[in-house]
């Protein structure tokens, strides 16, 4: 009897933790937040960011968009993205596979000097080639 309490309890706190794994939008708010009081980025590029609007190339939007990637565990400047817990992430979405041959694609497409020419900038172009593919490829599942 105690071995089945003690499987279901933990079937329950497994459960717990897969469905809290999932970023809210207010996880993504203060993962922004976090990052721009350490990198200490200006008003207007704290603003572009919160309104969603990471066309601005900027060194600092760059920066920014990296140190998101990096605190939410979606990016790593040895491993690129984490494919694993963008799977996780999207678990309710379509088109993980066609999203993450797209973003590949995309990354290999861009020339080899632009990609080397600085962290951020590398985690930035990463991360518009990801938001290009998740628009054509990432749906809710019918």
């Amino acid at each position: 009897m105690k071995v089945l309490v003690a499987t279901f309890l933990l079937i329950g706190i497994l459960f717990h933790l897969s469905e809290s794994a999932r970023f809210t939008e207010e996880d993504y708010r203060g993962f922004r937040q976090k990052c721009a009081k350490i990198l200490q980025s200006s008003t207007g590029t704290v603003e572009k960011v919160e309104q969603k609007n990471f066309h601005v190339d900027s060194e600092e939007m760059n920066c920014l968009i990296r140190c998101v990637g990096i605190i939410s565990g979606f990016y790593d400047d040895e491993t690129g993205t984490n494919w694993d817990l963008v799977r996780e992430q999207l678990n309710e979405k379509e088109g993980f596979e066609e999203h993450r041959q797209a973003t590949t694609a995309c990354m290999e497409a861009l020339p080899a000097e632009e990609l080397a020419s600085g962290v951020c900038r590398k985690s930035y172009l990463s991360f518009r080639c990801a938001m290009k593919s998740a628009k054509e490829h990432i749906r809710d599942k019918s």
